[in-house]
């Protein structure tokens, strides 16, 4: 009896943040086609329900966000046991089942939009899954057209940590590019790629400010003031703060291995940094979107019944996560008072107070966590647990 009412409640929302998305698309200037319907950027990502190796996990849940929104504007499910069961593949496939699901929904049920850009991970599957997904009905829904790629900035990062691992092997030497620099060299980019993309002047600018990167590790600061205060860079006076570097044991990277490791290491630097700034990658990056609100909505599902994911395959466990994206639209004291309405239930006053002061905290919190300061203390946070992890590995290996 519960479930049809929170899943209508969670419909009603998502299309309360599709319409506002669609406002705000025709405020930005795009174009109707002649069906009426407007093009908008989404963000996508997916997450498998099951706690530990996920790889043989049996559901999953997506959320699609609006890019101009943040709110949650699309939800979707794949279960492979139980009464709800609607998918018989691999785990590994759900999630770019849930991508084309989602985009053909979009474009083809009477919502007056349809996908322009897709922002995601850098997974393979899921914009080949989409692009096979749109062709097959097209037959039937002449508007609907294959999204742009998007890649999400912080998966690009990760993918660039992979590459200086590698060209760590390479080196074949134990001073040169160790975890501490490939640590900082990565951070340095990704400031560069959030400060610099989405930029109206083009990839260019973008991907200047990623090479800029690796002359500022090379002691070349030149092109430095360009992109960021750089302290090693003369400022409008002509004053130079700080010659000596910040990476490890203050030596720049043409440095740390002498004259012999440096040309090596700046050629097969200068072939990664290549790879992540060639065209394609940078116009799928040169935008302002990131599944990090999505992965935010799975986790508050997550948060919401911790030590009950054995429902998330039932009808309970899905309207669960449909009330976790009304809640994030909406706050939990209007999502809440609307399940109740349907049942000719009041929350009473008592009720609307406890959960108002939920919702101000909830927005405190979130604000907190967006400020230079919360992110300093979330960055401190995280070196703890690696550290308190790291030690409690080697004393687990020496006992």
């Amino acid at each position: 009896m519960m479930v049809p009412h929170v899943e209508a409640c969670a419909r009603v929302s998502h299309s309360r943040a599709l319409a506002d998305e669609r406002a705000l698309a025709l405020t930005a200037g795009e174009l109707m086609d002649v069906r009426r319907r407007v093009p908008i950027p989404i963000a996508f990502d997916a997450q498998w329900m099951k706690p530990g190796k996920a790889m043989n996990a049996p559901d999953g849940y997506g959320v699609v966000i609006g890019g101009r929104t943040g709110k949650c504007i699309m939800s979707a499910y794949r279960t492979k046991v139980g009464e709800l069961k609607n998918h018989s593949g691999s785990s590994g496939s759900m999630e770019p089942s849930m991508g084309a699901e989602v985009v053909v929904r979009l474009g083809s049920e009477p919502t007056e939009v349809y996908v322009k850009q897709l922002c995601m991970d850098l997974d393979s599957k899921t914009p080949k899954a989409v692009a096979e997904a749109v062709c097959a009905q097209r037959v039937q829904h002449p508007s609907l057209q294959i999204p742009q790629k998007l890649h999400d900035p912080n998966h690009f990062i990760k993918a660039l940590r992979k590459r200086l691992m590698k060209v760590k092997k390479l080196l074949h030497t134990n001073n040169v590019l160790p975890p501490a620099t490939q640590k900082q060299l990565g951070d340095e980019v990704a400031m560069a790629v959030h400060q610099h993309r989405g930029s109206r002047v083009g990839i260019d600018h973008l991907r200047a400010a990623i090479w800029n990167v690796l002359d500022h590790a090379f002691n070349q600061h030149g092109k430095c003031r360009q992109f960021f205060a750089c302290p090693c860079a003369p400022d409008e006076h002509g004053v130079i703060s700080r010659v000596k570097s910040s990476y490890k044991d203050g030596m720049w990277l043409n440095e740390a291995g002498g004259p012999q490791h440096a040309d090596n290491l700046f050629k097969l630097l200068k072939k990664e940094f290549m790879v992540i700034t060639s065209d394609d990658h940078l116009n799928a990056l040169n935008h302002v979107y990131n599944t990090q609100v999505c992965e935010a909505v799975n986790s508050l599902h997550a948060s919401m019944h911790p030590k009950r994911r054995d429902m998330s395959r039932t009808p309970v466990g899905r309207a669960t996560h449909m009330l976790a994206t009304a809640r994030f639209n909406d706050g939990l004291l209007r999502s809440t008072q609307e399940v109740l309405r349907r049942f000719g239930l009041d929350l009473g006053i008592v009720g609307q107070i406890v959960l108002a002061k939920k919702d101000k905290e909830r927005q405190r919190v979130s604000a907190y966590k967006k400020s230079l300061n919360g992110k300093r203390k979330r960055k401190h946070l995280k070196q703890k647990r690696i550290a308190k992890t790291t030690t409690a590995h080697a004393w687990t290996s020496y006992v």
